[in-house]
Order: C-alpha cells, then structure tokens, then sequence
C-alpha cells in the first residue's frame, strides 16, 4: 500500500456511515456489462464488504481482498449477516496470490489512491480473464459547488494540513494518467448526484475517512466532530442532500 494509515481506528465509522453508491451507478455500471450475474468480479481493497456483497446479491461469483484483517473480519460478519456469498481474504493489492486470468472484472472503488498503482496493474494483468476489465470508481464531494461540502473540507483541511483532496475542482479526465502505460480505456462516465446524509451522518461520513479517524488521536477527533456540529448548527435544516461527482473508468489491458 502507498500510505501509513491507522485503519483500524476508521472502521467502526466506515461500517455505520459509508454508503452504497446510489442505483444510478449500478444501473449505469450494468449497462456497460459490469455486474452481470455470469460474471466472476474480484474487488481489490473492499473494505467493509458493503459493494461486494451488493455484487453477490446480484448472483456474480465474488472475491473480495483488502489488506487490513480487521476489515476483511467485519466483512465476513456483514456477509453472513446479509446472507451472502463472498470469498474475502486478507492480502495486499500488490501482492494477491490468487489464479491466473480468473476474474472477468477486477473492481477497484475509492482505493487505488492507497495502492502502488504499478505493482496493482501488473497482478491486475495477471489475473483478469481474456477479454476482462479493469473498473476503477470515485465519488467525491463538490465543494465548488455545495457550501456544506466546502466548510466541512476546509474543517477538515484544518485538522489534517496533509490531506490532497481539499478544494475538488471536479474535473474528471477521459484517461488518467496513471492508466496511460497499459490500459485503455472502453468506456467511461460521471455525473453529480445528491447523495443525502442527517447531520450526525455526514460527520460520521467524514469521520469514516482514514485521513481522519486514521490519523487524528482520540482528543482531535473529539474536537473535529465539535466543530462540525458547530458548523451544522448554523444550517436549519436536519437533512443535508451533499452534491458528489460519481466518476467510473472501465479499461481494458492494451
């Protein structure tokens, strides 16, 4: 992995307040032939299981890995609760000792940022199937155009001066950089969405972060969360509808 983070102290965050993405996603992920229910889909650092176990409902065969065993222990509890089928394992993106050209999707969300990208491409190449894709997904906050988005990352910005995403232009690039080596790209898209969170949600989202509850002692996160409330309090409304920008790139290895 590329970062130094406590994942541990982010878990419990994660598994309450990260959300699914919306059905808009899924339908549109469908629509390009991803999520079928023929096909073998590995997720590469899944942690709290939440979209792997969305891809088993929908009767894909799923592996599931990501490198902190506390993550994968929660997932397997959710899976079983959930009443679905998932093989999780514990192993690094860089490193995953699993069959060769098995997987017809290899699905990255919100996780390549921790992964040493070159290393993850070369085992992604390894194990996709022929004719396989590589899906990589974001959906980040758009504090250009949501207020709310915008105090809370200066909030946060404030408490970790280290964190890269403040201040998201939303630009979203057709092939990004990093895939220009090996990959190219079969289809991709983006488009905002409200995604709706109750105040006690959307710090709890934040707090979700590992560059916040993985990194900020006991003390600042009780501090962090203090002046988040604060912040809210100041909107009269309970219900926040917070604007993202879902972005999705599908690739094929050249």
């Amino acid at each position: 992995m590329a970062d130094n983070l406590n994942w541990q102290n982010s878990i419990e965050y994660s598994i309450r307040y990260k959300k699914l993405p919306p059905e808009s996603y899924f339908y549109k992920l469908k629509s390009l032939d991803v999520g079928h229910s023929d096909q073998n889909i590995l997720v590469v650092g899944c942690g709290d299981g939440k979209l792997a176990n969305y891809f088993a409902k929908q009767g894909c065969r799923v592996t599931a890995v990501d490198i902190s065993q506390d993550y994968i222990d929660e997932a397997r509890l959710l899976a079983a609760k959930e009443g679905v089928e998932v093989d999780y394992q514990c192993m690094p993106a860089e490193e995953m000792p699993l069959d060769n050209h098995s997987y017809d999707v290899i699905f990255v969300h919100q996780a390549l940022k921790h992964f040493q990208i070159p290393q993850f491409l070369i085992e992604a190449k390894r194990l996709i199937a022929p004719g396989g894709v590589l899906v990589n997904s974001e959906i980040r906050r758009l504090p250009r155009l949501d207020i709310v988005a915008k105090k809370s990352d200066e909030i946060v910005l404030r408490y970790n001066t280290r964190w890269e995403h403040y201040d998201f232009h939303g630009q979203v690039y057709a092939q990004p950089a990093w895939s220009q080596p090996l990959l190219f790209v079969k289809a991709m898209f983006f488009y905002d969405e409200q995604i709706h969170y109750n105040k006690d949600e959307w710090i709890g989202r934040l707090k979700a972060s590992n560059y916040i509850s993985g990194t900020l002692s006991k003390s600042k996160l009780v501090d962090f969360e203090d002046d988040m409330k604060s912040m809210l309090a100041d909107i009269p409304n309970e219900d926040l509808d917070i604007r993202h920008r879902i972005s999705v790139h599908i690739f094929q290895f050249k």
